[in-house]
């Protein structure tokens, strides 16, 4: 069973500075126990050792015993170089770059000139993008499922004229235009788009994140309930993904806790850190299905997207662990009987 510790007094997100970088940094300057590397970088032992751990897994760091001590050292040749323009800082060649910056900024130009008095956002413009891919039929662009749904891997960077080249899709690019500008609002895009795919895992956070970001209610709180346990049960469990669903079930199991044993005006205290956990957990969840969405496609090898999916994904735990460590500090102890002192109780009402 999964606990979940409350390392300092987090109430406002981290910025989320990898941990698992600074560690490697400063690998690369020679070889270090597991205390030097925390007392380095500013870690508890605990949690150098497990990035530490997690490093070797992926053959990011090696090591060798000297003097009755482990020592770890960076290997140069498995390194990682990330892409700062993305997700998961996942490689691109330049052809493909070049090939996505094109399309984005086509579907931006022709946006404008349909909508001029309209400005595109990013959201829009990812959906656009995807349903382009699928309907073109682009074998060579990654895109998966992650924090709003479907995008590409690359994110958009507004750039000048990048769009020649692009032109030959401008039917298509008109056609999805008209049809995305009858929605007026990110959610209502959102809403038909996970009603289109059939994802109630996505409609579910949808309702999730409305229901945590007002004062509760009485009906708000009973709407949370239902809507949790929708959420809970729309995650799929698949062989590698057993952990995650342990946060998953985590966060459910203290907010269920939490609303049924303190009063609305307390579990209105602590409506912020609940929502504040739920979307370190939803973090997780969309990073494991972008990674389980580019495993299926197909672009990348394997162990590429293990390795950068799973930098990431430790990463987040630490974040999630922080806050889940905040909702269980409000969790009412539970009294539960031990199974003899249910029966002396029963030995005692029972007549002489």
């Amino acid at each position: 069973m999964k606990t979940f510790k409350n390392n300092g007094n987090m109430r406002k997100r981290k910025k989320r500075a990898s941990i698992y970088q600074q560690i490697a940094d400063y690998l690369r300057s020679g070889e270090f126990t597991i205390l030097q590397v925390a007392n380095a970088v500013g870690l508890n032992w605990e949690t150098a050792r497990n990035a530490i751990q997690t490093l070797e897994q992926i053959k990011i760091v090696s090591s060798h015993e000297k003097n009755g001590k482990t020592y770890y050292y960076m290997d140069e040749s498995q390194l990682i170089v990330f892409n700062e323009n993305t997700l998961m800082g996942l490689p691109m060649d330049k052809v493909t770059e070049a090939k996505t910056e094109k399309l984005f900024g086509r579907i931006v130009e022709r946006w404008r000139l349909l909508n001029p008095d309209r400005p595109i956002n990013k959201t829009f413009l990812q959906k656009m993008l995807v349903r382009l891919i699928k309907e073109a039929g682009i074998k060579d662009i990654p895109f998966g499922w992650y924090l709003f749904g479907e995008c590409a891997v690359m994110q958009y960077a507004p750039c000048d004229s990048v769009s020649h080249g692009a032109e030959q899709f401008d039917l298509p690019i008109d056609a999805i235009i008209k049809d995305y500008s009858r929605f007026t609002t990110t959610k209502e895009l959102l809403n038909h788009y996970y009603t289109q795919a059939g994802n109630e895992l996505y409609l579910a956070r949808i309702k999730l994140s409305d229901i945590l970001n007002v004062p509760f209610t009485e009906e708000s709180i009973a709407m949370l309930k239902r809507n949790l346990r929708t959420f809970l049960f729309s995650f799929v469990k698949t062989e590698e993904n057993g952990e995650i669903i342990e946060y998953l079930n985590g966060f459910a199991s203290m907010v269920t806790r939490l609303i049924n044993n303190v009063s609305i005006n307390q579990l209105e205290d602590y409506r912020e850190d609940i929502s504040a956990a739920f979307m370190a957990i939803w973090e997780i969840m969309a990073t494991y299905n972008l990674y389980e969405s580019l495993l299926k496609q197909g672009l990348y090898a394997p162990s590429v997207l293990k390795k950068h999916y799973t930098l990431q994904i430790e990463n987040l735990k630490c974040i999630a662990n922080n806050y889940l460590g905040i909702l269980d500090e409000y969790c009412p102890i539970m009294n539960v009987k031990s199974s003899l002192e249910r029966f002396k109780g029963i030995l005692e009402k029972q007549p002489q």
